[in-house]
């Protein structure tokens, strides 16, 4: 229904935040993403939004691309919803934070132990075995 209506009015921001949080419940993570990422973050309706509701809406979508392994897009939606919750709320998020931070720099290292399939017998670098920990 909320697909139809942001069919209709692409433009009203107010359908856009109900077809996101609506693809969220409906575990349809790559399309809350795309509803959210192709719509401007300062919209009207997101600013007519509480502090707290549009943190929520961050953290959803920040645990979405995480699911989706978008770790980058994940600690972007992170660091806002971090910035919208008052000092007291923010350990958890911080400490998800910097969770995501660690696993993706374990991703990066073992990208760079991965040894690189050519038609030679010699890598160009030295192949180790790779990083274990974090979510996989």
């Amino acid at each position: 229904l909320w697909r139809e209506a942001l069919t209709y009015a692409p433009d009203d921001s107010r359908v856009r935040v109900g077809a996101v949080r609506a693809a969220l419940a409906a575990q349809q993570d790559g399309l809350a993403i795309a509803f959210d990422l192709s719509h401007d973050q300062s919209s009207p309706a997101r600013n007519q939004l509480s502090d707290r509701d549009r943190a929520a809406l961050d953290e959803a979508l920040a645990a979405a691309a995480e699911r989706l392994a978008d770790l980058p897009a994940a600690q972007q939606y992170l660091r806002t919803a971090i910035g919208l919750r008052p000092p007291g709320e923010r350990a958890g998020l911080v400490q998800r934070l910097d969770t995501i931070a660690t696993e993706q720099n374990r991703r990066f290292q073992n990208a760079a132990r991965r040894p690189s399939i050519k038609n030679v017998t010699e890598q160009d670098r030295v192949v180790r075995p790779r990083l274990v920990g974090g979510a996989q």
